[in-house]
């Protein structure tokens, strides 16, 4: 579908199938200056999912606002690679929750599982709670945490994290200006929440806890090198559709 037709379906709040069966339906006036208004922010550059606030994620509608990310089709491989390995945490943590976006999808995935979710920005979090409750899901908790500043929960069988990856000089930054700064850039060419969170995560993993990552499809050496030297050990990968490796996890040397 056409982001045109999207934003037609968008506006009048009706599927692909009705605009097939009805492309000689009129608008209303108002309902052509509001097209016309989403029409020129799209031009313009804004965002599909920012101009009718909602993007689809796994098997979910999520809200997004200027306060989130955009989830994008490769996080969905952090749920894919979970449901791959057949793992059963009971207990999961979710770091930089934004939307919301991982926390709830492992939540559809693994109903009996508890999931804390987190994020340092009180805004993302008040639309992940919102995200929860539009879906149903009532198995996941929100805290405002910068990393594991506020966490006083051990023992988490899997934590989960897409962090900040983006360097602070990469020239993709232009392409992003629409979303949230502190979500996109890191320090260190874009490593430096996998060194933050590598440091600590081995204090609130249980004994054969497993850390995962989403990470830049270039950078999946420099992630297993953090991890190694943090003192994980069966560090692998996951590809994406397109070859590139974007997904690793580990667990704790016992």
């Amino acid at each position: 579908m056409t982001d045109l037709k999207y934003l037609v379906c968008h506006l009048l709040d009706k599927n692909s199938a009705w605009l097939y069966a009805n492309q000689h339906a009129n608008l209303s006036k108002q309902q052509v200056n509001q097209l016309n208004q989403w029409v020129n922010e799209l031009n313009k550059g804004k965002p599909l999912a920012y101009i009718t606030g909602e993007k689809a994620f796994w098997t979910l509608t999520l809200k997004v606002n200027e306060h989130t990310l955009i989830p994008r089709p490769e996080t969905e491989l952090i749920i894919e690679t979970v449901d791959q390995l057949n793992l059963q945490p009971k207990k999961i943590l979710d770091l930089g929750t934004g939307s919301g976006a991982i926390a709830l999808a492992l939540a559809t995935l693994l109903p009996q599982a508890t999931i804390l979710a987190t994020d340092v920005s009180k805004q993302a979090l008040d639309t992940a709670r919102n995200n929860a409750t539009n879906n149903g899901i009532s198995t996941v908790t929100f805290q405002h945490s910068d990393w594991f500043e506020s966490i006083t929960d051990k023992n988490f069988d899997l934590i989960v994290s897409n962090p900040p990856y983006i360097a602070e000089n990469d020239s993709h930054l232009s392409d992003l200006s629409y979303e949230p700064i502190n979500a996109l850039v890191a320090a260190n060419n874009g490593l430096a929440a996998y060194e933050a969170i590598c440091a600590a995560a081995k204090n609130y993993l249980s004994t054969k806890g497993i850390l995962m990552f989403e990470h830049g499809w270039q950078q999946h050496l420099a992630v297993a090198e953090i991890m190694k030297n943090a003192g994980f050990v069966g560090i692998q990968h996951q590809q994406d559709l397109l070859g590139h490796q974007r997904i690793t996890w580990g667990k704790l040397k016992i």
